[in-house]
C-alpha cells in the first residue's frame, strides 16, 4: 500500500512537473505539443498547423529541447 501511494505521489508531481513546464511555452507550441500527446500524425498535425510536415517535424523537436530546457533549469534550481 505505502509503494503505491508513493508511485501515486510521483505521478502525481510528474504531472504537476509537466504542466508547469508546458506554461511556459507559447500558446501555438502548446497546442502542438498536446496534438502530440493525443497522438496526432506529423501529417495530421502539420494540416492543422498550415506548415509542411518537414517543418512541423522541426518544430516538434524544437519544443521537445524547450522542455529538457526548462526541466533542466528547474532541476538546477533545486
Amino acid at each position: 500500500e505505502e509503494i503505491a501511494s508513493r508511485t501515486s505521489d510521483t505521478k502525481n508531481d510528474g504531472a504537476a512537473m509537466l504542466q508547469s513546464l508546458m506554461a511556459k511555452l507559447s500558446p501555438a507550441d502548446r497546442g502542438i505539443l498536446m496534438m502530440t500527446l493525443d497522438e496526432l500524425t506529423y501529417a495530421e498535425m502539420a494540416a492543422v498547423v498550415g506548415c509542411s510536415e518537414g517543418a512541423l517535424r522541426v518544430r516538434v523537436h524544437r519544443i521537445k529541447q524547450q522542455l529538457a530546457d526548462f526541466a533542466k533549469e528547474v532541476r538546477d534550481d533545486v
